[in-house]
């Protein structure tokens, strides 16, 4: 990763580089370290995907609710990590949970 991250710097310094490699969050940090000691650091060009985290958050609740995963949008913050992922549940647009939903 590292390595690569360099070639970037040389090669293509403005370039905007999305990261999809686990840990993102870590894989993000080491990829702007880099970025800086080459002198083409760029907060609004380094970014990490999580995509997915929010998909399989669309699709939990679809399935829970009936609905299509395309139906819902499940709001999602902090880290790509099972410890740091955090779906925001009572924030989805049209979707409401019963006691026993929250529960389990």
């Amino acid at each position: 990763m590292k390595n690569l991250v360099q070639q970037i710097a040389t090669t293509c310094p403005k370039a905007c580089v999305g990261i999809i490699t686990n840990p993102v969050n870590t894989t993000v940090a080491i990829a702007a370290e880099v970025l800086k000691k080459a002198g083409v650091y760029d907060k609004n060009k380094l970014f990490g995907v999580t995509t997915l985290d929010i998909i399989r958050s669309n699709t939990f609740v679809a399935e829970l609710k009936g609905k299509l995963p395309t139906d819902v949008e499940v709001p999602v913050i902090g880290g790509h990590s099972g410890v740091t992922i955090l779906p925001l549940l009572s924030q989805i647009p049209g979707v409401s949970f019963t006691e026993q939903e929250w529960l389990t």
